[in-house]
């Protein structure tokens, strides 16, 4: 099992595994970018047919081709004419639409469409992914087909040398090969959904009566680019997710997906943005911004009436307002300065999510599988950060550093160079602080060390607390 969360035993704390016991400094602990927990590990098992394990890693990187070809390909023309159009009977949705002008929307379930290809082509294929991967980690992954693997991962890590003398490719030394593959994903994923959905939108706009105009174009650039935004949303949980079988079976660390985790944020908010500029523009033009941008509190709320076009604007804008505060509060400056306010304000992720999805319900969909598997991460390490640690040494070195030493299970493991999350609440009950572990595995096979800095208020805190 990959590490979570683990609490240590508090100054004045005396039950330790119901004993009375020596007190020690309360901490609590949870993972950073562990392959293993303090206490548990996976028991590695022998390697069995090469054949199976061969079909199980193949299986699984298929099942990630079809999550992410779901994702680009849900506006293309053979998925909204042909695919549709074979579930439409199901769903008792006639193949022919509504006359115009009849005030219908659609018969049937025409809801269920868009959900049904997302369960067959993002949902279970993330499914069907993470028990592949739990299936392939249950053998030897250091032998057979996953040497490949290892191989194509330390690969993707190297930086190309050739682009250096070429004019304008300097820029593409600062990055390795697998980040200007993914580089690359998110710029061809982008023109394809855009065009896509261009093409998609143009089945619609401009509508019965009216002409093919800028006031069109502008309509369709907003509709397409709030498409490109959700299609960018739809990743940007998977590289923060610790422990994502994803980024574990590609050999990328937690801390390497930090920095995807950044790229997808930015080019979310974006591509939310330029999906918000053209409305503006649109309804400036038209003479109704300020009816079609503000809420009204006296109107009908059902679709066929004033109220739903405007609080679907409405919600839409308080979901770009989020947004833009966690963007403006996760600049390197505020990071590394005022790290709680990055940490905390990044919560209303939370709110900016429920009023796009109040805005656009078949969002929840696109991002349902990375979502839903984020989240539970979280809960599982929030859960496991309940439990206590043992505090073997808790004590201050010269040049103010604090060593702490924890005991940990024999049949954990860690590797060197990866962190955990400290808490003291002792010094608050809220903050966690990232340190890297100190110790090698092979030398202190029941325990690990941190060595900790005195270099900012909770640190200074934590030196005068091992001093008491």
């Amino acid at each position: 099992m990959p590490p979570t969360e683990q609490r240590l035993p508090s100054l004045g704390e005396q039950e330790v595994n119901g004993e009375t016991a020596v007190t020690r400094p309360l901490l609590n602990v949870k993972d950073g970018e562990s392959k293993s927990s303090l206490g548990i590990n996976a028991t590695v098992k022998p390697t069995r047919s090469r054949t199976l394990n061969t079909v199980a890693h193949m299986m699984l990187v298929g099942s990630i081709a079809i999550y992410v070809w779901g994702q680009v390909m849900y506006l293309s023309p053979s998925i909204q004419l042909s695919f549709m159009n074979a579930i439409s009977p199901f769903w008792s949705v006639p193949l022919t639409p509504p006359p115009p002008g009849s005030g219908l929307k659609a018969y049937g379930h025409y809801e269920m469409l868009a959900p049904t290809f997302f369960v067959l082509f993002t949902v279970l294929p993330l499914l069907a992914s993470l028990i592949f991967f739990e299936f392939v980690r249950d053998y030897n992954v250091h032998r057979h087909t996953a040497r490949r693997v290892l191989a194509v991962s330390a690969l993707l890590r190297r930086k190309p040398p050739r682009f250096k003398s070429i004019p304008g490719l300097q820029w593409m030394k600062e990055y390795c090969y697998g980040e200007l593959l993914f580089i690359a994903f998110l710029v061809v994923g982008n023109v394809v959904l855009f065009v896509y959905g261009w093409i998609n939108q143009r089945r619609v706009l401009p509508r019965p009566g009216d002409p093919y105009d800028f006031n069109t174009v502008l309509e369709l650039s907003g509709v397409v680019f709030g498409y490109s935004s959700v299609f960018n949303m739809a990743f940007v949980f998977l590289p923060c997710t610790r422990h994502c079988a994803w980024m574990e079976f590609f050999n990328i660390s937690y801390a390497n997906g930090v920095k995807y985790h950044r790229w997808l944020g930015m080019l979310s908010i974006y591509t939310a943005v330029l999906h918000a500029i053209p409305f503006y523009w649109l309804w400036a033009r038209q003479g109704v911004l300020a009816k079609q941008a503000l809420p009204c509190f006296d109107c009908q709320l059902d679709y066929w009436h004033i109220g739903y076009p405007k609080w679907f604007n409405v919600f839409g804008e308080i979901s770009l307002f989020f947004m833009l505060v966690v963007t403006y509060t996760s600049h390197p400056w505020v990071r590394r300065n005022l790290f709680e306010v990055f940490y905390y304000v990044h919560h209303l992720y939370i709110p900016a999510v429920i009023f796009a999805v109040l805005h656009f319900n078949v969002i929840v969909w696109w991002l349902l599988p990375t979502l839903v598997l984020y989240l539970s991460s979280r809960a599982i390490s929030r859960w496991n950060s309940l439990f206590p640690v043992q505090v073997l040494e808790f004590s201050c070195l010269p040049e103010g550093l604090v060593k702490i030493v924890l005991a940990r299970s024999t049949t954990g493991g860690f590797d060197i160079g990866q962190f955990v999350y400290l808490n003291v609440p002792a010094i608050s009950k809220l903050q966690w602080h990232a340190f890297t572990i100190s110790s090698s595995p092979r030398t202190s096979p029941t325990s690990l060390t941190i060595l900790a800095k005195s270099l900012g208020d909770w640190t200074q805190d934590l030196v005068q607390h091992a001093q008491e």
